[in-house]
């Protein structure tokens, strides 16, 4: 997945970094990195989860007519995973970091990737078969794109990865240490069916394939073992713009993706529909979006995936006076893709302009049950109109944790919502995770200046 959205978009030139979510500019202003700066130093609590998953980097040098040619980045995934069969029950999650280089040309691009993981775990079976895996592998992943038109392209990647892994029971304290390779490869085609412009339909259609094969080797009281699966989807994403009146617009979608499975994970046939609806009023400041996503069915019963988000930002005011608001709520898995993770939408271009007006404040590491998230200000006039303070209330509710702040914010008035010569903030935080364990609390004082 990592690698397909690599290819789906070319590098631009310069630098880009992002660490916990936090983009690092090189605007002389500290206000700019206040965010990276607040987590750095350790006024704002990150998670491995968020600093993990939230970090990537990308470098390409301009290159003839200001194109990058050649680029370096990197980035980190979280995965887990779940399954049972025969009486034996897995479960653990799985972190990757990857390093990459590619060389992009008029109509190709090429590049390799070295990633490392390491997963944690555990296995549950029959007559008290218990106990911890872990495990590291180290990857080599080629990989290739050819755009046979300007809207059709071809991509490959291959890979081979070799680690080790650790089993230890419960009931002893051998533990068996068997190696481990891995080797996949994956083809896909996607592209721009039909080109709708602003007011028209647009099609984005991707396929591809994918096979994997695992293996480890014998060791004293552990024989070896085999694994293999492989996947061919096909999906299909329309997208429609609807300008309305007063220059607000609606950008509505759908995807639908197929899918085949098949080796010793789940099998059969499956099929993802996803659907969403985008509103956009920027004269008076309202955003809403409304999107979900199931697995409509799948031979395998017990594989089930489905995903509802909603979300909603007010801020009528062009200047940091006045009221704004926003709001979010997920229930379930991921909302962003049907069988589409190949391909950018304008959809998800959108997205990241409605989700860049969410809180920053509370932790936004992923889950897979509900989350409630919610941010309330306003902005008075103060010491002869030069001055804006802002009160702020905000909250983020979930079935494992409750976060409460308040916000209280001086600045200079400023024409624009986030543009602040100076800012001083106090935050007041309380964090309830269960009835059984004590209430967290924080206070957090922030000064920004335009140096």
């Amino acid at each position: 997945d990592a690698l397909q959205d690599r290819l789906a978009a070319r590098p631009a030139a310069g630098l880009q970094v992002t660490l916990a979510g936090e983009a690092i500019t090189d605007a002389p202003p500290l206000v700019e990195n206040e965010g990276i700066l607040s987590k750095a130093l350790g006024f704002e609590v990150v998670s491995p989860e968020a600093l993990v998953e939230g970090s990537s980097f990308s470098f390409a040098p301009a290159g003839e007519g200001s194109r990058p040619q050649v680029a370096l980045w990197g980035q980190g995934a979280l995965s887990s995973f779940r399954g049972e069969q025969e009486g034996i029950s897995l479960d653990g999650d799985v972190t990757t970091l990857l390093l990459g280089a590619d060389w992009t040309g008029r109509r190709w691009q090429a590049g390799a990737a070295l990633s490392h993981s390491w997963g944690n775990g555990s296995y549950d079976g029959d007559n008290d078969a218990d106990g911890e895996i872990s495990s590291t592998l180290t990857g080599l992943f080629p990989y290739g794109r050819y755009a046979l038109n300007p809207r059709l392209g071809l991509w490959a990647t291959a890979g081979y990865g070799w680690g080790q892994l650790f089993l230890k029971p419960d009931d002893t304290e051998d533990e068996d240490k068997p190696s481990t390779t891995m080797a996949m490869g994956a083809i896909g085609m996607d592209g721009l069916l039909r080109d709708g412009g602003s007011e028209g339909i647009t099609l984005r259609g991707t396929a591809d394939v994918l096979t994997v094969k695992t293996t480890s080797e014998e060791v004293d009281g552990l024989d070896s073992s085999e694994g293999s699966l492989s996947r061919l989807r096909l999906g299909l994403e329309a997208v429609r713009s609807f300008p309305l009146a007063n220059g607000s617009s609606l950008l509505p979608s759908m995807e639908l993706g197929i899918r085949q499975d098949s080796g010793d994970a789940e099998t059969g046939f499956g099929m993802d529909l996803g659907a969403g609806i985008l509103w956009r009023a920027p004269e008076r400041g309202i955003s809403g979006e409304l999107r979900g996503r199931t697995l409509l069915t799948h031979a395998e019963e017990e594989f089930q995936e489905q995903g509802l988000a909603l979300s909603f930002s007010w801020n009528p005011s062009p200047s940091n006076r006045g009221p704004s608001l926003s709001v979010g709520h997920t229930v379930g898995a991921a909302t962003t893709s049907a069988g589409l993770d190949a391909y950018p939408s304008s959809r998800q271009r959108f997205e990241a302009e409605l989700n860049s007006t969410f809180m920053e404040g509370f932790d936004a590491s992923p889950t897979t049950g509900q989350r409630l998230e919610a941010e309330l200000a306003y902005g008075f006039p103060a010491y002869n109109n030069r001055i804006t303070i802002s009160p702020a209330v905000a909250m983020a509710l979930s079935p494992s944790s409750s976060t409460y702040g308040l916000l209280w914010s001086v600045a200079p008035y400023s024409q624009q919502p986030h543009a602040h010569p100076w800012q001083l903030s106090i935050e007041a935080e309380q964090e309830l995770s269960s009835p059984s364990t004590p209430i967290d609390h924080s206070f957090k004082l922030t000064f920004s200046s335009l140096l």
